[in-house]
């Protein structure tokens, strides 16, 4: 990929390589992404017209988000596994859960799946609900 970059900092680098990436079927930009675009973008500007001190802050805050929307992320995923491991335990109890017509029911645990959904309970009833529909364990 070569850019030639003259007084606009870069940018046109930055708009093709985030179409590359996306080409490539990458649709999100990580913090690596990000920091890559950056570090091109100010080695790449012209020395008579530096970037604009506003526009860089703008940026390196965008920057900060997109590192803390990647921790909040890792957060994420450390809950889910704890609410896998948590929703194992509730097989063999009896429930109380409310069904998709928005009747209170109640009925023993017989399975946990994990699924692209999240975490459901398959009931001895025949029921497959997602385990916050569980109001009460017994």
């Amino acid at each position: 990929m070569s850019v030639t970059s003259t007084g606009s900092a870069g940018y046109s680098l930055v708009n093709e390589t985030f179409t590359t990436e996306r080409a490539a079927g990458n649709t999100l930009l990580g913090k690596d992404e990000f920091l890559k675009i950056l570090i091109t973008q100010l080695s790449n500007q012209d020395p008579l017209e530096p970037l604009n001190q506003a526009e860089f802050i703008g940026q390196m805050a965008q920057f900060a988000q997109v590192e803390q929307t990647a921790n909040l992320n890792e957060k994420v995923d450390t809950l889910e596994g704890y609410l896998r491991f948590s929703s194992a335990s509730l097989v063999g109890s009896n429930v109380s859960f409310v069904d998709y017509d928005g009747y209170s029911r109640d009925s023993k645990v017989e399975a946990v799946i994990f699924d692209g959904n999240g975490v459901s309970l398959k009931m001895e009833s025949g029921f497959i609900i997602p385990v916050d529909r569980v109001e009460r364990i017994s």
